[in-house]
């Protein structure tokens, strides 16, 4: 809690780049993209997601985007679960 509140008072710009860092180290919705079989009734595997999760990263590396690559990976999950016909 008590870094919570440090983490809030910091300058904006240390705080995107304290959060940009701490996705590298863990990032829960990025493990649960790749390990959790979203797109199965699509034929994609493990190796398929990490391919996007690669093109989404180069994606966002090259565009300037008002979301997050967490916010993009969220997205492409709901997507994924549309039933196909």
């Amino acid at each position: 809690m008590i870094l919570k509140k440090i983490f809030y008072k910091l300058p904006f710009n240390f705080q995107s780049y304290v959060a940009r860092l701490s996705s590298y180290v863990n990032n829960g919705v990025i493990d649960d993209f790749i390990n959790f079989p979203y797109g199965k009734e699509y034929g994609l595997s493990p190796n398929d997601r990490k391919g996007i999760l690669k093109r989404l990263k180069a994606s966002l590396a090259s565009v300037d985007s008002a979301t997050s690559l967490e916010a993009q990976i969220t997205l492409f999950k709901q997507v994924l679960k549309i039933k196909k016909k």
